[in-house]
């Protein structure tokens, strides 16, 4: 349980201080939703950027309902190194942005 919470701070942490991507903690579950409405960007681009230049799939939040637009779910159950990468592939291409 406190490696989920250490990801969980980490991911809070990180996200919170180098891009726009808003962070909803988790109650009881290794998933997190990311929000990415800061940016202006259509589902279809988010999911290009996270595949094509992040280099990571994460579940579309669409797959869950309209309210899911312009977000995604990140499983952070992995070693902590693997979180730490898939990360800041994420950061690196959003905190330009």
């Amino acid at each position: 349980k406190q490696v989920f919470e250490d990801h969980i701070n980490y991911v809070v942490d990180l996200f919170g201080k180098e891009t726009k991507i808003k962070v909803m903690k988790p109650q009881g579950t290794y998933l997190i939703w990311l929000d990415f409405s800061a940016y202006d960007l259509t589902d279809e681009t988010l999911q290009e950027l996270l595949r094509n230049e992040a280099k990571v799939i994460l579940n579309r939040g669409l797959d869950f309902g309209e309210e899911g637009s312009l977000h995604a779910r990140i499983n952070i159950a992995m070693p902590k190194s693997l979180l730490q990468e898939v990360c800041q592939r994420i950061v690196a291409t959003f905190a330009k942005r």
